[in-house]
């Protein structure tokens, strides 16, 4: 069988969808004919071979978060395939598709609903719907989503959930050193966040979250790694609340793993539905961290569960995050009975092995359908 997979961008570009496709590829490629197309630099196209043939065509120009490549209609048409399997929300892949007069079976990986540039939604919903008209199987992260999204709530009979996973076994076990090191650093015990400094992910909540916990006297220390347009805005919140010393923020990281591993608990903090899934939750679990997360009409609270791997509370309440951390932090045994049993949640329904079977089950499906 041969696949051909279109998303928007590939390591080391980052991203929510280029990490799916960064875990699914390379073991989805040990089981069909696989061909990646996705946008690469203005200056050339070009093709690498990862055990799959990952093309990057150039990419023109940039309109509301949507990349734009006047080559990618071609290069979609140039390449056979039985499925036409495209990452979504991907507006301009979706048109080019439907103008490359591409004969494969499509299949959509509907990451989320395009939430932010409604205007452009608006415009293109006829294109889109064009699609998912003859789109023969959506595969969700979560079966939350399916219900939430008024597009997927329409197409319940053609949608499957198959949470995204990651390569587990290929976590890095930090030294004791270099754990010891960090708990040093932010003595109290370490509350973790991760994420892009955008809106969506609420972290000015989280950060008034921590004024509220000084307050009580709890001596625990905030790091949120990311990077973004935000970091100014936080910066000022933090230092009004005379938390300097208390909440850090971490731009660059290479390696996450020793502060899975030194932290007592994660946090997802965000506040719509833009954060459709919330992928790092996947590793903070797998590190044997409980998670705080936010009751959002999306995957967030699929992946973690309420009083089972961690704590959810209302988005946009600094004061309900507040009493969550507060609970956590002082109750040792129920922070440790969340943390293994995230774990456990982790490496028994968010593997990349287990998602390339289900994926790989999908498209046996879809092959064998009358056309």
């Amino acid at each position: 069988m041969r696949i051909l997979q279109i998303g928007k961008f590939f390591a080391p570009h980052r991203g929510g969808m280029e990490s799916h496709l960064q875990h699914l590829c390379p073991r989805l490629a040990k089981k069909v004919e696989l061909d990646v197309v996705v946008f690469g630099n203005p200056e050339r196209e070009f093709t690498e071979r990862f055990g799959f043939r990952l093309h990057r065509v150039r990419t023109q120009a940039v309109i509301a978060s949507a990349p734009v490549s006047l080559e990618l209609t071609s290069k979609i048409a140039s390449i056979p395939a039985d499925i036409v399997h495209i990452h979504h929300p991907n507006p301009t892949a979706i048109q080019a598709y439907l103008a490359s007069g591409h004969k494969g079976r499509l299949v959509v990986t509907y990451h989320s609903d395009i939430v932010r540039q409604k205007i452009l939604g608006k415009l293109i919903s006829p294109v889109l719907e064009r699609a998912w008209r003859r789109t023969r199987r959506f595969m969700v992260a979560s079966p939350d989503y399916i219900e939430s999204s008024p597009v997927l709530s329409r197409y319940r009979s053609r949608s499957i959930a198959i949470p995204h996973g990651i390569e587990l076994e290929e976590q890095r076990t930090p030294t004791e050193a270099e754990v010891a090191a960090i708990r040093a650093r932010f003595p109290g015990g370490l509350l973790l966040a991760v994420g892009r400094l955008v809106g969506y992910k609420g972290f000015e909540y989280l950060v008034d979250a921590m004024s509220k916990v000084a307050e009580s006297g709890n001596a625990a220390q905030l790091a949120i790694v990311g990077v973004g347009p935000l970091k100014e805005n936080l910066t000022s919140q933090i230092t009004r609340l005379n938390l300097t010393g208390r909440v850090h923020l971490l731009e660059r990281v290479d390696d996450l793993a020793p502060y899975f591993a030194a932290a007592d608990i994660f946090v997802l903090p965000s506040i719509d539905r833009n954060e459709a899934y919330g992928f790092v939750q996947v590793e903070a679990m797998a590190y044997g961290l409980p998670v705080i997360n936010t009751n959002l009409q999306s995957g967030v609270p699929f992946v973690s569960r309420h009083n089972e791997t961690g704590l959810t509370v209302p988005p946009c309440d600094s004061g309900a995050l507040a009493a969550a951390i507060l609970d956590l932090v002082q109750d040792t045994a129920k922070r440790k009975t969340f943390g293994h049993a995230a774990r456990e949640r982790a490496y028994g329904e968010f593997s990349a092995e287990k998602m390339v079977e289900r994926t790989l089950s999908v498209y046996e499906e879809v092959a064998t359908e009358p056309a």
